[in-house]
C-alpha cells in the first residue's frame, strides 16, 4: 500500500491549504477514468492515489480532525491552482459530505451518474473478482441485503455490499444540496464519458475553475468489466425487481439533474419504452 509522505511545509502552510474539488460518486461511473484524465491537467495538483478515503474513515477523531494527514497525500508544487482527489464512496458514506464542509464550505462536488442497474451489476461484479462477494447477483440483491439491515452500523458491509442501496442516487444529491450551495455541485451522466467524452471534461474544469485542455487529451477508460466465470449474468427477475425498487427514486432524480435520463436503459423500462430484454441486451455487454 502507498504510504504517505511528509511534506517539508510548516504547520501555518498546511492550515491556509485546502482541496478544491472532489469527485465524490458514484462508484462504477467511470470515476477512475476523469479522475486520471484530470491529473494530465497543468493547473490540478492530484492526490498521489485515487481513492484517498479520507473523509470516510470512521478510526478518526472526528472531533479534532488532522487535516495534515490528509494533506499529506498532495504533493504541493509551483503553478498548481487547485489540488482533488476521487473518492467516490463520499456521496454514498453517511457521514463524509457533512465533514467536508466543516473542511472546505467552498469544496466543488464532481458527481458522476450511472444507469442504476448497470451501476449495481458492475459493482457485484467487481466485488466478485475481489474476493469479497461468495453469493450470487440474486441473492446479493435480495437476502443478501440483511447485512446492510443495521444503517447506524457504518462497517465493511455497508462499503461493499450496497448494490441496491447505492443506487437510489435522489437520496445522496439532495444530501449534498443541503450541504452545499448549487453550483459548487456538477452532476453529470458518466455515459457521456463514451459518447463525448471531450465535452464532459471541458464542463469538469470550467466547473473547477480552470481554462480547457491546451494540449490534446488521452481518453482512457479505467476498470472496465471483463466476462469472468463466476460472472453470471442477471435474470429478468433481478432486472425487473431492480428497476422496480429504483423507479420512484429515478422518478424524483431526474427532476433533480440537468441531463435527461431517457436513453438509461433502466429509466426505459420504468416508463415502459424498453422491455427487460432491452435492458439485459445492455447489461450483458462487456466493457463498461
Amino acid at each position: 500500500m502507498l504510504t504517505p509522505i511528509n511534506l517539508c511545509e510548516n504547520t501555518a502552510r498546511q492550515e491556509k491549504f485546502r482541496v478544491g474539488f472532489l469527485i465524490a460518486g458514484v462508484q462504477k461511473a467511470d470515476t477512475s477514468s476523469l479522475f486520471d484524465i484530470l491529473a494530465q491537467h497543468s493547473g490540478i495538483g492530484p492526490s498521489r492515489r485515487k481513492e484517498v478515503h479520507y473523509f470516510d474513515d470512521e478510526s478518526l477523531d472526528w472531533l479534532r480532525p488532522d487535516y495534515n494527514r490528509y494533506h499529506t497525500w498532495f504533493e504541493r508544487q509551483p503553478g498548481k491552482s487547485i489540488y482533488g482527489e476521487a473518492t467516490p464512496i463520499y456521496v454514498y458514506w453517511p457521514t463524509s459530505l457533512d465533514r467536508v464542509r466543516e473542511y472546505n464550505p467552498s469544496m466543488k462536488l464532481v458527481i458522476l451518474f450511472r444507469d442504476p442497474v448497470q451501476r449495481a451489476y458492475s459493482h457485484w461484479c467487481s466485488e466478485r473478482r475481489k474476493g469479497r462477494e461468495p453469493r450470487s447477483f440474486a441473492h446479493a440483491i435480495r437476502e443478501g441485503r440483511a447485512r446492510l439491515s443495521n444503517p447506524s452500523t457504518l462497517d465493511d458491509a455497508q462499503r461493499w455490499h450496497s448494490y441496491v442501496e447505492r443506487g437510489w442516487y435522489a437520496n445522496q444529491l439532495s444530501r449534498a444540496l443541503s450541504l452545499f450551495p448549487t453550483e459548487n455541485i456538477l452532476a453529470l451522466d458518466c455515459h457521456c464519458m463514451r459518447r463525448d467524452p471531450s465535452h464532459l471534461i471541458t464542463q469538469v474544469t470550467t466547473f473547477i475553475g480552470l481554462s480547457p485542455f491546451s494540449t490534446s487529451v488521452k481518453i482512457m477508460h479505467v476498470n472496465r468489466r471483463r466476462a469472468g466465470p463466476n460472472l453470471t449474468p442477471p435474470s429478468f427477475e433481478d432486472i425487473r425487481l431492480l428497476a422496480d425498487a429504483f423507479a420512484e427514486d429515478l422518478a424524483v432524480f431526474r427532476k433533480l439533474v440537468e441531463f435527461k435520463i431517457g436513453h438509461w436503459p433502466t429509466w426505459q423500462l420504468v416508463n415502459g419504452s424498453a422491455n427487460v430484454g432491452d435492458v439485459f441486451d445492455e447489461l450483458t455487454k462487456t466493457g463498461f
